[in-house]
């Protein structure tokens, strides 16, 4: 709790307000972060990249106004409970402890006392970086558990049918899978084709595929350099000749020492004429 609000009873998100602007300016610090609620799996590169980014921007340009955090209010805790925003609080949070002066941020009050909803508010929020299909999944599990059909999944989260089935057999991906979709190596398609087909053994597989089109990539890097053409190819032969040529008029190859005459090396001459004759 801050010195600001110690003194006073709070009853409401607004009593814990730091100052007064359109939006709530809340103390980052004394908001929750609710355990195992976010579906964002912060293991990934993917992920840890996003943060840093949002650091620089934070650091840079301040917090924006415009994505404030989603919370709700817990009247038995008497604090601002995290529903969506995790990667800039997490990122704000982070600044904190590296010094920078961060006293509040902006945030927008959502009813949550139902989880589930608080889940696809979660979800289809579209104020930071979308969810992975795989993270996605990992929600849509949960919202089963809540007794949700597949079909309300899709219409309340405005995906496909198919796309929550997908997600949610992805959500059982074995890590190393997960680290090679999130860095783009391989797609979600390919590797649900892959964990369908080889099981347990789909990430050894699609670790050995990736390898090989590293492979065919650095061979074509090679093969597409820029092509040289008819005439480039003509021109090269040409300076190669008339070197060769100053090379032997260099070395007295071309003329008799005693009578100072030209010995005629007529292939290579002939081969030079042709080539001037063309150009």
């Amino acid at each position: 709790m801050t010195p600001a609000t110690a003194t006073k009873e709070i009853t409401r998100l607004n009593d814990l307000r730091e100052g007064r602007r359109d939006l709530p300016m809340i103390d980052p610090r004394i908001i929750v972060i609710e355990k195992n609620f976010n579906p964002r799996d912060y293991r990934l590169p993917e992920n840890r990249a996003h943060i840093d980014f949002l650091k620089n921007s934070i650091k840079t340009n301040g917090f924006y106004p415009d994505k404030p955090l989603s919370v709700r209010f817990d009247r038995d805790e008497r604090l601002p409970v995290l529903v969506d925003g995790e990667c800039r609080l997490r990122a704000v949070l982070e600044l904190i402890k590296e010094g920078e002066p961060i006293k509040s941020v902006p945030c927008v009050q959502v009813q949550g006392n139902d989880e589930a909803e608080r889940l696809v508010i979660a979800i289809t929020s579209n104020t930071g970086k979308a969810l992975s299909k795989w993270e996605a999944g990992a929600a849509y599990v949960r919202l089963q558990k809540y007794g949700w059909e597949i079909p309300d999944i899709a219409r309340r989260c405005a995906v496909s049918t198919r796309y929550v089935t997908e997600a949610i057999e992805l959500t059982d991906a074995p890590q190393d899978v997960k680290q090679l979709m999130s860095t783009g190596a391989v797609s979600p398609a390919l590797a649900l084709d892959e964990i369908r087909k080889s099981g347990s053994k789909a990430a050894t597989v699609l670790k050995e595929r990736v390898e090989q089109v590293r492979a065919k990539r650095g061979e074509k890097a090679v093969a597409s350099r820029p092509r040289v053409t008819k005439q480039q190819k003509d021109e090269n032969t040409l300076l190669k000749l008339v070197k060769s040529v100053l090379k032997d008029v260099e070395e007295k190859t071309l003329t008799d020492s005693e009578f100072d005459w030209v010995e005629v090396k007529r292939t290579k001459l002939n081969t030079l004429a042709k080539y001037v004759e063309s150009l």
